[in-house]
C-alpha cells in the first residue's frame, strides 16, 4: 500500500510540474496581441517565437544609463502566465500608441519614453486597467482624452515632451490613485480645472513649459506633495499663500509667473526642502532668515524685486548653489559667502551692494559679483576678480570657415565649405569651449 501511495505522489509531482510548466506560457492571444503591438509601434526585432517568460536578451535588454530599455515581463499567477509590463525606451520607434494595448486585460506598466511616436492617444487605451503610462519625449498630437478619467487604476500618468494642446479635462480629477502627473513642454493652454483638486493621493506634479493661463491654482488639498515644478507654465502670481500647507515638499520650483507680485511664500514649515527656485516671480521684500533652518542644497531666487542685506546662512551646510541674481540687495556682502568652500557657487551680479565686509576679500571663479555693487564702490574687490584666471580645461575647436582643411603652424583648422553664412568665424578662426 505504502508503495502505491509512492508511486501517486511521485506521478502527482510530476504531473504538477508539467502543468507548471505549460502554463509558463504566454496563452497564444496575448501573444497575437503583442505581435500587433509591434507592428503598430514598428518594432522589428522582437523574436516572437521565443518563450516570452523565460530570461533572455530578446524579451529582456539590459538597461543602458536609464534611458535605453527594452523589455517585455511576464507574471504567472494562479491561471498561469501574462504579459504585465513593456518597457520601450529610447528606441526610436516610428509608429503610433498601439490599439491593441486593450488585448493585454493583465498589462500594468507600458513605457514608450523616447521615441518618435506620433498620432493621438487611442480611444482604447481608455478601457484597460493600466497603473503606469508613460510616453514621455514623443511626437503625439491632439488633445488629452477626457476619457483617460476612466482609467481609475493609474498612479503614474506621463505625457511631456509632446505636442499636445488644448485644455487639462476636468475628467482627470477621477484619477483618485494618481501619484505622479507630468505634462511638462506641450502646449496646453487654459486654466487647470478645480477638479484636480480631487487628488488627493499626488506625489509629484510636473506642469513647466506650457501655457496656461489665470492665477496659480490652489494646491491646499494636495498636502501629500513631494515635488512641485511649474516652471514657465503660463501662470499669473502671486503664489498663493495657501502653499504653505505643502509641508511634505522636498523641491519647489516655480518660475516666469506674468501678473501679480508677491511676497515671500511661508515656507518654514517645509522642514525636508532640499531645492527652491523661486525664479522671475515678481517677489518683493526681505528674503526670510528661517532658510538657514532648512536642509537646502538649491536656493534661486534670481529675477525679482528683493530687498534688504543677504541673510545669514552660513549654518546651511548642505547648500552648493545659491543663485540671487538681479535683485535690489544692499549692504554688506558677508564675510561667510566669501570665504565659502570652493564647492559652493554662488551668483550675487546685478544687485546694489555697498561693499564687502573683509577688507580683503578672497577672490575665486566660484563668485559671481559682476556689476553687484553701487556705483564706485569695492573697486579692489572688483579688480581682484577681474584678475582671476580662466577656471578648468579649456578645449578648442579650430574652423577655416568657407574653405578646405588648412594647417596652420602647430593647429589644423577643420574644412567649412558651406555656401552659408558664416556668423562666428573669420576666414580662420578658434573657438574656444
Amino acid at each position: 500500500m505504502r508503495s502505491v501511495l509512492l508511486v501517486l505522489s511521485i506521478l502527482i509531482w510530476f504531473g504538477a510540474g508539467g502543468i507548471q510548466g505549460q502554463t509558463r506560457r504566454i496563452p497564444d492571444d496575448e501573444m497575437a496581441a503583442l505581435r500587433e503591438i509591434a507592428e503598430q509601434l514598428g518594432k522589428e526585432d522582437w523574436n516572437l517565437s521565443l518563450n516570452l517568460c523565460d530570461e533572455n536578451e530578446n524579451w529582456n535588454t539590459p538597461v543602458k544609463q536609464g534611458n535605453y530599455n527594452s523589455t517585455v515581463n511576464c507574471t504567472c499567477l494562479g491561471d498561469g502566465c501574462h504579459i504585465s509590463a513593456i518597457y520601450l525606451k529610447g528606441q526610436d520607434l516610428p509608429g503610433v500608441i498601439p490599439k491593441s494595448i486593450v488585448k493585454l486585460p493583465y498589462l500594468k506598466y507600458i513605457d514608450l519614453t523616447r521615441n518618435y511616436l506620433s498620432g493621438s492617444i487611442p480611444p482604447e487605451l481608455t478601457s484597460t486597467k493600466l497603473e503606469f503610462v508613460v510616453f514621455g519625449m514623443n511626437r503625439l498630437s491632439g488633445t488629452i482624452p477626457k476619457d483617460l478619467g476612466r482609467m481609475t487604476s493609474l498612479t503614474n500618468l506621463s505625457l511631456e515632451s509632446n505636442m499636445f494642446e488644448g485644455t487639462v479635462p476636468a475628467e482627470l480629477g477621477n484619477l483618485v490613485n494618481l501619484q505622479y502627473f507630468n505634462l511638462n513642454s506641450n502646449n496646453l493652454t487654459g486654466e487647470l480645472p478645480k477638479e484636480l483638486n480631487h487628488l488627493i493621493n499626488l506625489r509629484e506634479v510636473r506642469l513647466s513649459s506650457n501655457n496656461f493661463t489665470g492665477k496659480l491654482p490652489s494646491f491646499q488639498s494636495w498636502k501629500q506633495l513631494r515635488i512641485l515644478e511649474l516652471e514657465a507654465s503660463g501662470f499669473e502670481g502671486p503664489i498663493p499663500s495657501n502653499i504653505s500647507l505643502l509641508r511634505n515638499l522636498i523641491e519647489l520650483r516655480i518660475t516666469d509667473l506674468n501678473g501679480g507680485a508677491s511676497n515671500f511664500p511661508q515656507l518654514e514649515d517645509m522642514t525636508a526642502m532640499t531645492k527652491l527656485t523661486l525664479r522671475s516671480c515678481n517677489i518683493s521684500g526681505p528674503i526670510p532668515s528661517y532658510l538657514v533652518n532648512l536642509p537646502l542644497t538649491t536656493l534661486d531666487l534670481s529675477y525679482n524685486r528683493l530687498e534688504g542685506n543677504v541673510p545669514n546662512l552660513e549654518l546651511a551646510n548642505k547648500l552648493q548653489w545659491m543663485y540671487l541674481t538681479k535683485n535690489f540687495l544692499t549692504g554688506l556682502i558677508p564675510p561667510w559667502i566669501t570665504y565659502r568652500p570652493p564647492n559652493f557657487q554662488i551668483d550675487l551680479s546685478y544687485n546694489n551692494f555697498s561693499k564687502v565686509v573683509d577688507e580683503a576679500p578672497t577672490c575665486k571663479d566660484t563668485l559671481n559679483v559682476f556689476r553687484s555693487f553701487s556705483s564706485g564702490n569695492n573697486s579692489d574687490f572688483a579688480e581682484c576678480l577681474k584678475n582671476l584666471p580662466c577656471p578648468g580645461n579649456r578645449y578648442y575647436l579650430h574652423i577655416n570657415c568657407g574653405g578646405p582643411e588648412v594647417t596652420v603652424g602647430k593647429t589644423t583648422y577643420e574644412e567649412d565649405e558651406s555656401q552659408g553664412d558664416c556668423e562666428i568665424c573669420a576666414p580662420s578662426s578658434t573657438l574656444g569651449i
